[in-house]
């Protein structure tokens, strides 16, 4: 009863505040109402449909996000997130990290990295009657986690007879629901296009998850297949993949306070854990594994000087390691300075009062009370009441946590999804959708373009603008802007790109939609769904958002398209490929 109360008790930060929210597609009519008033233009419930634009221009990379942009396979996706791959095609003599590259025809692009996929998620089953519902009630743990590894295994078995395709069953309220996610999986992937290191990670590992940002966070991949339009390996006779859709890329103006929305493959959140997870997490683990990470890059650096060929080799793992202790230790001390670990524990005191359910129960009404003790299953499962619904949320999961010697694993599988179907019913009677945490599957998040004010007396703009590179230009790594970009800059040389209000070019922008590791490249859209930018990374402040959403704080960072296609066009000279994307002004 305890651990049930606890764990329900994380309810209380999903009081869905604006923006928050990584919402599966098919929840996009529960919240229609919020996205029109938000400025949503398109039909929700377009949104839902995997195979209907947008969508279906949203893709996978394994790790990263991307998304279709013209009618023959052309993949936008962020720099860092293509970076394994230039890293791959790189030698001392031709450093395509250091320098960029770009492919002007289809016969100069290069192989990504091996393994490289793109994943096209082409439809999303609720299996969970397949997963569990077979499963006897009285299952111990090490017996139901075996079961259920045993029934997604045959579900994916099944899924991937056809041939080309890569299927999972993922979890969903923590075991509560199971869907059968079947994506095609295009093996044949080419670099085309990535700016110079001092464009695509501007800044480097100094501004990472810092504002004001500006790096060109982008790069290009292309999908292709062999001639029947199916996956294939790798072969000069293949042919560029052709999309369903693909997104416009849009050049027109964007403003505080205008619509956003990203679509993407999130990683992992834990909004749901209890009081002694979150401390456990802080405290121990995330200290722990910044230290490793750390020593790991010691160990790199000492055994392959910089500028060997061992260090381009190392260089995505230099990266990953280094972002990983930078947001490590953004975790840890936010987490210091904040109130979350009593917002915790005092909502789970509060929630532990269920106030609201004796608000809401006819539990102490005698004849009501009688009535029930006459009534029928039927009868029973029919009733809102409150205290009948938790009963019934709790019941199966109290019995099984009494078996001390079920695995801890099974266990898990048994109640957790108990008390996700707690708080779902609890919210219910708010009058608020639940999303889940995020598990890599297809998720759409929603806000505005806005500034933040991450500390007293100071305030952030939403816009950075190619000024700011000049500002923080050192000549220096990682703060050596390319001398042809300064002189465009200096010229005002803006093009078609500049802003009318900033009278410049924008670089990155800020916003509130929800998100996490795994949006890295997730297509942002403006009210019509138009790209409007790339989300590559978060504030220092909304890191704890894997665990905590504070819409005061919480800011996504984007690279805009604009700052993206002015770079093409007059520093990079990438006019084929701006010649292939559907490009608005």
């Amino acid at each position: 009863m305890k651990r049930l109360l606890i764990a329900v008790s994380a309810l209380a930060a999903l009081a869905a505040q604006a923006d928050e929210g990584m919402w599966q597609p098919h929840q996009m009519p529960q919240i229609a109402s919020q996205l029109k008033a938000k400025g949503l233009e398109l039909d929700p419930n377009s949104l839902s449909s995997l195979d209907k634009f947008p969508m279906n221009a949203v893709i996978s990379l394994g790790g990263c996000t991307a998304s279709f942009v013209s009618p023959k396979g052309l993949v936008v996706t962020n720099h860092h997130c293509a970076y394994g791959s230039i890293q791959f095609n790189s030698t001392p003599e031709a450093n395509y990290l250091q320098d960029g590259f770009l492919a002007k025809t289809y016969g100069e692009e290069l192989p990504a990295a091996p393994g490289s996929r793109v994943y096209i998620t082409e439809s999303v089953t609720n299996v969970t009657d397949q997963v569990v519902g077979a499963i006897p009630a009285n299952a111990d743990g090490a017996t139901r986690y075996q079961l259920i590894e045993d029934n997604r295994k045959a579900l994916v078995a099944e899924c991937e007879k056809a041939d080309g395709y890569h299927c999972s069953v993922q979890s969903f309220h923590h075991g509560l629901e199971y869907y059968l996610v079947k994506k095609l999986a295009i093996r044949d992937v080419r670099l085309v296009h990535a700016p110079a290191l001092s464009v695509g990670k501007f800044g480097g590992s100094i501004d990472n998850w810092m504002w004001p940002r500006h790096t060109g966070d982008y790069a290009f991949y292309r999908a292709y297949v062999g001639k029947d339009g199916k996956p294939a390996d790798y072969s000069k006779d293949n042919v560029p993949f052709e999309p369903v859709s693909h997104l416009t890329v849009s050049a027109k103006e964007l403003d505080e306070d205008d619509f956003v929305m990203v679509a993407g493959y999130p990683g992992r959140t834990n909004r749901y854990r209890t009081a002694d997870e979150v401390k456990y997490a802080f405290t121990e683990f995330y200290p722990m594994a910044k230290t490793l990470r750390e020593d790991l890059m010691d160990i790199i650096k000492t055994t392959a000087p910089e500028g060997s060929d061992a260090r381009i080799r190392y260089e995505n793992t230099l990266a990953g390691l280094d972002n990983y202790a930078k947001n490590y230790q953004s975790m840890i001390d936010i987490y210091a300075k904040s109130d979350f670990q009593q917002r915790k524990e005092a909502l789970e005191a509060d929630l532990a009062k269920l106030d609201a359910m004796y608000s809401n129960t006819k539990v102490g009404d005698e004849a009501t009370r009688l009535a029930w003790m006459e009534a029928d299953l039927a009868t029973l499962e029919k009733t809102d009441d409150a205290m009948l619904e938790f009963a019934k949320a709790m019941h199966d999961t109290t019995m099984a946590m009494e078996k001390e010697e079920k695995a801890h694993d099974g266990e898990l599988q048994k109640w957790r999804p108990r008390h996700m179907q707690a708080l779902i019913a609890y919210a219910k009677e708010q009058g608020k959708p639940i999303y889940a945490d995020a598990n890599s599957s297809l998720r759409i998040s929603y806000g505005s373009v806005k500034g933040v004010e991450p500390r007293d007396g100071m305030y952030y703009t939403p816009f950075t603008k190619v000024e700011g590179i000049v500002q923080k230009e050192s000549g220096e790594w990682p703060f050596n802007a390319p001398a042809e970009q300064l002189k465009l800059i200096a010229e005002k040389q803006y093009g078609k790109f500049v802003d009318s209000q900033l009278q410049s070019v924008p670089v990155n922008y800020l916003s509130t939609v929800d998100t996490t590791g795994g949006n890295s490249g997730s297509p942002t859209f403006n009210s019509k769904g138009e790209l409007i930018g790339l989300l590559f990374d978060g504030t220092t402040d909304s890191i704890i958002g894997d665990w905590d959403f504070d819409e005061t704080r919480n800011r996504s960072i984007h690279v805009d398209t604009r700052y993206m296609l002015w770079v093409m066009k007059h520093l990079d000279g990438a006019d084929n490929l701006l010649d292939e994307m559907n490009i608005v002004y």
